[in-house]
């Protein structure tokens, strides 16, 4: 058998609307074309789809997809199929694959996320937990969601923030700032006014750049050199210092409601568990997430603060309950210090579980699928330039 690795995902095309018929047949083009050209540099047999980045968190379209690849590809002589996820490896998507008659094999439990954190940090010391600096950390994005701007909101009415580092971007796009303001409308114009200013800030520029990333459609993602930027070559990777100057991390995640899944972790939290901090994570979905790390072992430091805190279903009281729990937190970090340690290296040590499990998929792609040294190289890349392309 001698596989080649196709890369499944294109996010854009090089237009300033999101178009998704069109991407969708720009995708299948591009998958095609790459198919047709392993074949004739290295005479393979089969393929392994590639979806490092976004896992399976498509729509319907993504399943017809599939099948007009599976359909094109055995007239070209491929006959065997499996994908790669690298964010949900759910067996449920299987099983929805073998419903609908493809042939593809599903690889599972490959996290990419976790991947790339080690190839970012490396090189770096093994860091030590800070103990003693009284603040917590809290690393924004975009910002027109509850728990972005509403619990810095919290934060900020609260008188917390003079005990944190954080980042965050103004809305600044018009629908972002009508929602931020909406959201807010508690605060006089002159308060949202005064809370905007004093709560913007970014942490390093690469913050910056993702701020730009995030938003740009693929006309400007290409005309702004977007993929060329520190932040997408390495979106992982942040100065250690500011897990060092505080001891305790707030996690942010967002999933869309047409997500299909919501069983994976992400660069946020993987960022944290690598640079030795205890977290709370603010979701804006309940549980599912909370349940998942439980299956991975991870420690999510709520028997410290308010325990099961994530699985309070009204998401403004799950956000008032988590400034709460942060204050509890850091007030008793000297009466469990000893026990807060231990759950670190526990999940220092799950990271590095993960990742172990992670280099045994990527040998048995090499071995026993037979993918060669070159292809081999798209799990040396520890940013998001080599998978995202913008075709016209």
């Amino acid at each position: 058998m001698k596989t080649a690795l196709i890369n499944f995902e294109l996010w854009h095309s090089y237009d300033d609307v999101y178009n998704e018929e069109k991407i969708n047949s720009l995708r299948i083009s591009l998958i095609l074309n790459d198919i047709k050209k392993a074949i004739k540099r290295d005479n393979i047999d089969s393929i392994l789809g590639l979806l490092l980045i976004d896992g399976f968190l498509y729509s319907e379209k993504f399943y017809e997809t599939l099948n007009t690849v599976q359909i094109e590809a055995k007239k070209l002589g491929i006959k065997n199929f499996y994908l790669l996820p690298g964010m949900c490896g759910l067996e449920k998507y299987q099983e929805e694959i073998n419903k609908r008659n493809l042939s593809y094999t599903l690889i599972t439990g490959y996290d990419f996320s976790a991947k790339q954190m080690y190839l970012s940090y490396k090189h770096l010391e093994e860091r030590v937990w800070n103990d003693n600096t009284d603040k917590f950390l809290f690393l924004g994005g975009v910002p027109n969601r509850p728990n972005r701007i509403g619990l810095l909101s919290k934060y900020y009415d609260n008188g917390m923030l003079e005990n944190a580092i954080w980042s965050f971007f103004p809305p600044w796009t018009e629908e972002s700032k009508i929602w931020c303001r909406n959201y807010l409308s508690r605060y006089t114009d002159a308060e949202y006014e005064r809370f905007i200013k004093f709560c913007s800030r970014s942490i390093d520029y690469k913050y910056q750049e993702s701020k730009e990333y995030s938003t740009s459609t693929g006309l400007e993602i290409v005309d702004k050199n977007i993929l060329n930027t520190s932040w997408v070559r390495d979106p992982s990777h942040i100065d250690p210092h500011v897990y060092e100057n505080t001891s305790l991390s707030i996690i942010s995640k967002y999933e869309y409601d047409n997500a299909t899944s919501h069983s994976f972790l992400g660069e946020k939290t993987w960022r944290a568990i690598i640079n030795k901090h205890p977290f709370i994570m603010i979701d804006n979905k309940p549980s599912e997430r909370f349940d998942y790390m439980k299956t991975l072992g991870i420690n999510m430091f709520d028997k410290f603060s308010i325990p099961d805190y994530g699985y309070i279903e009204n998401e403004e009281e799950r956000i008032d309950i988590v400034v709460n729990a942060t204050k509890i937190f850091l007030n008793n970090i000297s009466k469990y210090k000893k026990q807060i340690y231990e759950d670190i290296e526990h999940n220092y040590n799950i990271f590095l579980k993960v990742n172990s499990a992670n280099f045994k998929i990527e040998n048995y792609i090499k071995t026993e699928l037979g993918a060669s040294d070159v292809d081999m190289k798209w799990f040396e890349s520890k940013g998001y330039d080599k998978f995202i392309r913008v075709s016209k």
